[in-house]
């Protein structure tokens, strides 16, 4: 059982979405093993850190990645990943 620190994290879930076009909330707990509850804090982190760059959003238990501005969100992207990765 591996345990990671939030901002490993972070990175491990952006990739996930970013991987798949869509991921359900239990998948990315069951492979981080964590909680729900947890993986909820961390997209929320995420979305705080993206701003209005881009945002995770979850309908029906399933998480997509929405950009909105690639070149700020791709900035983004490389700070979280530079800075926990």
């Amino acid at each position: 059982m591996e345990h990671y620190f939030e901002e490993d994290r972070l990175v491990l879930i952006l990739k996930q979405i970013q991987n798949k076009n869509c991921i359900t909330l239990t998948e990315i707990a069951e492979r981080l093993d964590v909680s729900t509850r947890t993986i909820r804090n961390d997209i929320k982190n995420l979305n705080d850190i993206f701003g209005d760059t881009a945002f995770i959003d979850g309908e029906q238990g399933s998480y997509r990645l929405y950009i909105i501005d690639m070149e700020g969100f791709e900035k983004k992207r490389e700070d979280i990943f530079k800075l926990n990765g």
